[in-house]
């Protein structure tokens, strides 16, 4: 099944296709979340961070996914023509 993955900030160098634009991602029927994020290159463990380092994070724990403009889980199903939004942590204070 097809389905719109848009990266933004740091993660914007996983992108599909253009950076910046939607991508159409082919991905299994029962996919979820984290398959997409695999699928993408943004796997269990992102290399780096907002200021360029090199520490590893455990993908879902720190960023914000949504699904048609929803919060989701990792492990939230998609459906077919579903829209997948993906943020990295915002800092600031």
């Amino acid at each position: 099944m097809k389905i719109e993955v848009q990266l933004f900030g740091w993660l914007r160098k996983y992108q599909p296709g253009s950076a910046g634009k939607a991508a159409t991602v082919e991905v299994p029927e029962g996919a979820t979340v984290s398959d997409v994020l695999r699928r993408v290159g943004v796997s269990e463990m992102v290399q780096g961070d907002s200021t360029g380092g090199a520490s590893l994070k455990p993908a879902g724990a720190f960023l914000l996914v949504l699904v048609n403009g929803l919060q989701a889980a990792d492990d939230t199903r998609l459906g077919p023509g579903d829209s997948v939004s993906v943020f990295p942590p915002i800092g600031g204070g």
